[in-house]
């Protein structure tokens, strides 16, 4: 993986990483229609790249997953695009270790994309989906 294009100080080098394991990148694959939808519009809005590492995924050989923001236990935000980003299995394994930091940079990111209209705009959203 190559090294972070942004000066993003809430990231370790994804270098140091481990690779994912087989039955990790299997779990990523999603089984219904509304999750494969889901996925399918959040990859291509990011253009088959890593919104975090900007690394282009070559779909057949590492894919690029559809990270949820708010956890998908929320029914509400569950298959809606404003709540995903595009990420390549090593950013997604450390968006799921650390959600605070990757949702901080996440909505940062989707913001300066114009994804997403301000932070306070990303508050309200999710204490509507959370509530």
């Amino acid at each position: 993986m190559k090294k972070l294009k942004r000066n993003l100080d809430d990231l370790i080098d994804p270098d140091t990483w481990p690779e994912p394991t087989p039955q990790q990148i299997k779990k990523f694959k999603k089984n219904n229609k509304s999750d494969k939808t889901f996925q399918k519009a959040v990859i291509e809005r990011e253009e088959n790249i890593c919104l975090l590492c900007e690394e282009r995924i070559n779909c057949s050989f590492t894919p690029i997953c559809a990270h949820h923001i708010i956890y998908k236990r929320y029914s509400k935000s569950r298959h809606d695009p404003i709540n995903g980003a595009g990420l390549c299995v090593k950013c997604h394994q450390w968006a799921h270790k650390h959600p605070k930091e990757s949702e901080k940079l996440i909505i940062k990111l989707h913001v300066e994309k114009g994804i997403i209209k301000s932070v306070e705009w990303w508050e309200g959203y999710k204490r509507e989906v959370i509530k």
